[in-house]
């Protein structure tokens, strides 16, 4: 995969990062991965239709805890790249993640779940002791059962993760369309987005995300450090079998069905595990789930972080979350404005197009 941009300090860069156990994301981008794309087409959504019977082609569903400062951004993000609907499964949020999910619903984007223990007793749900994040597991057993019926795909993705095409397409759900026949499973890899800069101050509330991008160093792992896989899952719902002890990263199909990896010249997606400096100090304090040694990988981290946060390495140029990012800012801007009107608001009226 190619993403950086190489400068005099790049070289430099990608030496340290290999020391330390951080493998750079260091391809220089000369087999055309990221090429001019073709001319955009009005919208993804409309190029593909769901299998008969069904309502949705792709469809994603998620669990969320305190994201309503980047929910918003991420559904209007992933509807511009092809996705009809969004199942969110709220996990006692106590921001205001919830409001602007049910103003998503109300246009009919998305389905909010608010009570996942309750989703669990109702469903019969048994979670086996080993089970670590108990939630993900309840969501991901519920939106298989509840939705087969429902949608042909269904990706299991994160709010700080955004998935994009490569070579030159725009949509991920042409991607899929081509990839489907005879699959169950299509996994995707992905690549750990870390910021270069040293502001702690939080995001303005008024920028998105994808904006930045240009702010952040691509990495492929973090070595012998990170034990959460660099992978997720599209999975016809009907087709699963079973799941490991979280099911997001790890599904098995029926014998039926196959198991496709997208290579990562073709899509992939960037996980913003950290989306500032901001954010990187309340995951310290939180100690996140994702590092097995906590104390190593902080102090690890931040040591990286100082050493290459002054360096010019970055995405590159043609990088697709940078061709994507003047249509998410102009429907998010149209959601703030509407958002921040006093209640009771006009129905909220949102076109993600790429015109």
């Amino acid at each position: 995969m190619r993403t950086c941009r190489w400068t005099g300090f790049a070289a430099f860069l990608n030496i340290i990062a290999t020391c330390a156990g951080l493998d750079f994301d260091s391809d220089r981008g000369s087999d055309g991965v990221d090429a001019a794309p073709t001319r955009p087409p009005l919208t993804c959504n409309q190029l593909a239709t769901a299998a008969p019977g069904l309502r949705y082609r792709l469809a994603m569903a998620t669990i969320v805890n305190n994201e309503g400062r980047w929910i918003a951004e991420w559904m209007i993000y992933h509807r511009l790249v092809g996705f009809d609907h969004f199942y969110i499964y709220d996990d006692k949020s106590s921001d205001d993640t919830r409001d602007v999910v049910r103003a998503f619903e109300q246009i009919g984007w998305a389905t909010l779940h608010d009570d996942v223990e309750a989703l669990r007793r109702a469903a019969g749900i048994e979670i086996p002791p080993h089970v670590r994040f108990q939630p993900q597991f309840v969501i991901v057993q519920h939106a298989a059962r509840t939705y087969a019926r429902e949608v042909e795909w269904l990706g299991f993705f994160d709010v700080d993760e955004f998935l994009f095409a490569r070579r030159g397409l725009w949509c991920v759900s042409d991607l899929v369309a081509r990839m489907h026949r005879g699959q169950g499973l299509l996994r995707m890899q992905g690549l750990l987005f870390l910021p270069n800069v040293t502001d702690a101050a939080p995001l303005p509330a008024a920028t998105t995300l994808v904006s930045t991008a240009e702010a952040f160093v691509p990495f492929r792992r973090i070595e012998g450090r990170d034990r959460v896989p660099l992978h997720k899952n599209f999975a016809r719902p009907s087709a699963i079998a079973d799941f490991d002890h979280s099911g997001i990263h790890h599904m098995m199909v029926k014998p039926a069905y196959g198991t496709q990896v997208i290579k990562m010249t073709d899509a992939s997606f960037a996980h913003f595990r950290y989306r500032t400096m901001h954010d990187f100090a309340l995951k310290q304090k939180k100690a996140y789930a994702g590092h097995t040694n906590k104390h190593d990988v902080w102090k690890h981290l931040r040591k990286m972080l100082a050493k290459y946060v002054s360096q010019a390495a970055t995405i590159s140029v043609s990088h697709p979350l940078r061709r994507y990012a003047p249509a998410v800012d102009t429907a998010y801007a149209a959601f703030r404005r509407w958002y921040a009107l006093p209640e009771p608001r006009p129905p909220l009226r949102l076109t993600v197009t790429f015109a």
